[in-house]
């Protein structure tokens, strides 16, 4: 097998194990407040790895692969942010539900008056 080749195939396999990672990046909250502190590791986690992963194939020198990379989040990231794909994704995994909010306690001057 030539380096080409080898190159392709590596592509190739980044490209695919990229794609579920985006999904999962785009699945997960984008607004901080919303964001579970599970929610939070495993994005972090996901990110530090696809990272690491970036950074020493674009050091080493690999291109093609660096470029497959970058593909297969954006297209993953760009499917999971389909309106009716992200809703179908929240209700079966409910990993990805945003947090929920208290209910916040408005100050009105009415509730100054009686006091």
């Amino acid at each position: 097998m030539d380096a080409t080749t080898l190159s392709i195939t590596l592509s190739a396999i980044l490209a695919v194990i990229c794609i579920p990672c985006g999904l999962f990046l785009g699945l997960v909250p984008m607004k901080a407040d919303l964001v579970t502190a599970k929610q939070s590791k495993a994005s972090q986690m996901v990110s530090s790895i696809v990272a690491i992963v970036f950074i020493g194939l674009l050091v080493a020198g690999h291109d093609l692969e660096t470029w497959a990379m970058v593909i297969g989040l954006v297209i993953g990231f760009a499917v999971a942010k389909i309106p009716a794909l992200h809703a179908w994704a929240l209700h079966k995994w409910p990993f990805f539900e945003p947090k929920k909010m208290a209910p916040c306690l408005l100050y009105t001057s009415d509730a100054a008056d009686e006091e």
